[in-house]
């Protein structure tokens, strides 16, 4: 039997009447169409994109140029490879030095690129530990410690020379302490107050630069040669500003304090001969000389002119510009008809007044007349003076006189702490306030 060709087989079934699709049935799938028998896409691309194949890509709008890529549809610089110099190497796009900063010696460690002591430093004979400095402390006469904090440097011995010679000796210790202690800062400050209380180096620039400003004027006085600083009061001001080894402070040392010595009186001291010319105006004392002052000089003064000259008090009955100007038992008759004259100070039941006419010593002016010096619990004199001022004061609450508070005692309602010590809240949250003799450096230094 001869086989079928496919011819055969082909119009055989043509004329059977069956057709392409009933034999082999066909249908187009989701996103695609029959267009004349062919499935197609439907996809239609948008603007700044061309159909590649069955893809939409993206046809850039910007065309970048020689030595530029496009990113995101920005044209951007190629990135030229790095070439790191020597000692360097390349870190995450960084050159970073390979070998260190500093090579730091025989007992010292490197902190942050900067060699420090290893161990806690220890100050020989002679020298003091000033924030993190061994230093002599005092200079000799006519030398002053300059800003290195190490160096004794020769100089004429004025004012001016000591005062700045102090601030950056306070600056320091004050700034070491805060960063020592841990002091607080409060998060309500400026952000630029709170950068200098935190970054040591620049608090001391910052309060060294406030400290001359603030001493300028006291500095003018070395002009007239009227005072001239103490060095060892110079000392004593830089241990108000230093915290002990835990972070204590002694009251005593706080110059200022409620039975310390004035700041002023305390850094500066008289300077004038006898005979000198003087500023009357002056508050604190300025002729050397004991019991003389700065007083008109009657014969040296002209029309033109009135000439102050350091001179002894005056006598009894000798003509006067003010009290000061007369010996200690005398006073200035402001109530004179001519001339005030230096008179002698009333004394017990006589009439007196508490500031024109006071009572000889010993005695005070209560209800305009003298009476012996108030004893505790007794009424306050004129002028809120009491007997021994060593051991009592006046409450001026309640104008009377007191015994002064001691260690521990609650210091409220006009109560004065003893010598050496001062009122102060140790507990925040305790209202009452105590006498103490030591406190903490935060406490006091608080910002």
């Amino acid at each position: 039997m001869k086989a079928i060709t496919p011819w055969i087989l082909f119009f055989g079934l043509a004329a059977s009447g069956c057709t392409n699709e009933a034999i082999n049935p066909r249908t187009c799938g989701e996103g695609t169409v029959e267009v004349e028998g062919v499935c197609q896409s439907l996809l239609q691309c948008g603007a700044a994109t061309t159909r590649v194949g069955d893809e939409c890509q993206f046809t850039p709008s910007v065309q970048c140029g020689s030595g530029t890529v496009l990113v995101d549809e920005t044209c951007v610089r190629e990135t030229e490879p790095r070439s790191c110099g020597e000692d360097t190497v390349e870190v995450e796009g960084e050159c970073l030095r390979e070998v260190p900063l500093v090579v730091c010696g025989e007992g010292t460690i490197e902190v942050e690129e900067e060699c420090v002591v290893a161990d806690p430093l220890a100050c020989g004979t002679g020298t003091t530990l000033v924030g993190t400095v061994c230093t002599h402390q005092p200079c000799g006469e006519g030398t002053v410690l300059a800003d290195d904090l190490v160096t004794c440097e020769a100089v004429e011995f004025t004012s001016q020379a000591g005062l700045i010679g102090l601030c950056p000796r306070a600056a320091r210790a004050l700034c070491e302490g805060f960063d020592r202690c841990g002091c607080p800062i409060p998060e309500e400050l400026p952000e630029i107050t709170q950068l200098v209380y935190t970054t040591p180096d620049l608090c001391e620039e910052v309060l060294k630069d406030q400290c001359r400003t603030i001493m300028v004027w006291i500095a003018a006085l070395d002009a007239t040669g009227q005072t001239r600083t103490d060095n060892s009061s110079v000392d004593a001001m830089v241990d108000m500003y230093t915290a002990d080894a835990s972070c204590n402070m002694e009251v005593a040392d706080i110059l200022g304090g409620p039975h310390g010595t004035d700041w002023l009186n305390a850094l500066l001291e008289p300077a004038l001969d006898s005979g000198e010319r003087c500023n009357y105006a002056s508050t604190i004392p300025i002729c050397l000389e004991e019991e003389e002052v700065c007083r008109l000089d009657v014969e040296a003064s002209t029309e033109e002119e009135n000439i102050y000259t350091c001179q002894q008090q005056l006598g009894l009955y000798e003509v006067c510009g003010r009290t000061a100007d007369c010996l200690p038992a005398l006073y200035c008759d402001p109530d004179a008809m001519e001339d005030p004259t230096c008179q002698t100070r009333p004394t017990l039941d006589e009439p007196c007044h508490p500031t024109n006419e006071p009572c000889t010593t010993g005695y005070c002016c209560i209800a305009n007349l003298c009476a012996a010096l108030p004893d505790e619990g007794e009424t306050c004199c004129g002028d809120n003076t009491c007997g021994d001022p060593a051991v009592l004061y006046c409450n001026t609450s309640y104008h009377l006189c007191a015994a002064y508070a001691q260690e521990g005692d609650i210091c409220e309602d006009g109560v004065k702490c003893g010598v050496g010590m001062m009122c102060h809240l140790a507990d925040p949250e305790d209202d009452a306030r105590t006498c103490v003799s030591t406190m903490p450096f935060c406490d006091y230094y608080s910002l």
